[in-house]
């Protein structure tokens, strides 16, 4: 099977980008599964052929693993047979044979680490992708994966007997810095209308682990700065959807891809839990550029839980502009002929009655923007200005735009 990707290096961070097609009608959907890696034991083919029915239904374009992909203690060289067993002979639904973005949990940090991440895998099986950190560009959205397991202090702390290979990772503090950093540039970065975090370790869980302190005080803010729609984990073995008033991130666990029913369930604020299953299941996910779908499912491929959000329209333009910044200009468009919004700029047409008002950023760069009540925010862009669109998209902007916005 011959995939239409690439592995590029970003410029602004260390994070190798996938650059992942779209589907031709601008859509892009997915599964999730987490936690899984056990021979086809604990109904892990139960599940897998679930998975396959409702890829084939939604003609999924990929497959995301939120880590512990081989148990119980990772792949013990490139050439173990847990690779196929517990992979390639276990996935086989024609659906399911798209590309695999995975993740490293705690458990495959307790065998040979860089087997797991060898590019040889995909000789074996091409569906395997497989880094530390990394992002999945699909144009209308982005997948920031996160390698959670050297965050946590325990498994340095107290191993509890176990041994975890930290190759790559050690000096852990100088690992951690790099991680966050990286993503924090990354997701600042972004102009993708949709922002997705993976990694194995939940922020927030009401299962066996519960929430991961070092998660809350690291990641989290980074995530919550930078517009982050969904965080999306394993490591528990259950299903789970959180959404908090203090935070605007999706918190969805997909971690029953085997072994499941632990019978713990400890959350103390109900209203934030919007779904919790303790069994084997697995998860999707459809985007398309104003709405997304998110759908769980039980090991017999009932829906056990829906959620599907929107978003406004925005389309971006710069022009020049010869007013000084924290002026503005109004001026009202000809609705039958195409008209030059400012000297040098590109002729555009819109809606009887619209207004635009220009708005200055900086040295004679500004943007001009109208509302539309059928299509929400418009802001005109030309004359490209990586250091101007940057700023477009810091969200104290937007809010100024908000409050002048007609």
């Amino acid at each position: 099977m011959t995939l239409l990707l690439s592995l590029v290096p970003k410029l602004e961070a260390e994070f190798t980008t996938v650059e992942q097609a779209i589907k031709s009608d601008g859509s892009i959907s997915f599964l999730v599964i987490g936690d899984w890696g056990r021979r086809g034991l604990y109904n892990q083919s139960q599940v897998a052929l679930q998975m396959g029915k409702i890829g084939e239904k939604m003609d999924i374009d990929f497959v995301v693993s939120t880590g512990d992909n081989i148990y119980d203690n990772g792949m013990k060289s490139i050439d173990d047979p847990a690779f196929q067993l517990s992979f390639a002979n276990i996935y086989i639904s024609p659906s399911l044979q798209k590309p695999w973005y995975l993740v490293l949990g705690n458990h495959d940090y307790r065998g040979d680490v860089e087997a797991q991440l060898s590019p040889a895998l995909r000789s074996i099986d091409s569906r395997w992708i497989c880094m530390r950190s990394f992002i999945v560009d699909a144009e209308i959205a982005e997948l920031f994966f996160v390698d959670t397991t050297p965050f946590v202090d325990a498994y340095f702390l107290n191993p509890e007997g176990q041994n975890y290979d930290w190759r790559g990772v050690s000096p852990r503090e100088s690992y951690l810095q790099t991680t966050l950093k990286d993503l924090e540039t990354s997701l600042r970065e972004s102009t993708a209308k949709w922002k997705i975090v993976v990694g194995h370790h939940a922020i927030k869980s009401a299962s066996i682990h519960g929430n991961t302190k070092e998660l809350e005080s690291l990641l989290l803010p980074i995530l919550e700065a930078n517009n982050v729609d969904l965080y999306v984990n394993g490591h528990d073995h259950c299903l789970q959807h959180i959404s908090t008033s203090q935070s605007p991130i999706q918190f969805l666990t997909s971690g029953g891809g085997s072994k499941a029913w632990r019978g713990y369930y400890n959350w103390k604020t109900p209203e934030d839990m919007k779904f919790f299953y303790d069994g084997q299941g697995f998860m999707s996910i459809k985007i398309t550029r104003t709405e997304m779908g998110i759908v769980f499912y039980d090991v017999f491929g009932n829906i056990l839980h829906k959620w599907d959000t929107s978003k406004d329209i925005v389309q971006v333009v710069f022009v020049p502009c010869l007013l000084q910044p924290k002026s503005r200009s109004t001026t009202r468009l000809n609705p039958s002929s195409p008209v030059k919004l400012s000297p040098n700029s590109t002729s555009v047409s819109r809606i009887k009655g619209s207004i635009f008002v220009l708005f200055p950023l900086c040295d004679g760069i500004g943007v001009w923007v109208s509302r539309h009540k059928q299509k929400g925010p418009i802001i005109v862009i030309d004359n490209y200005d990586s250091l101007t669109y940057n700023l477009c998209h810091e969200s104290s902007f937007y809010a100024s735009l908000s409050a002048e916005m007609i």
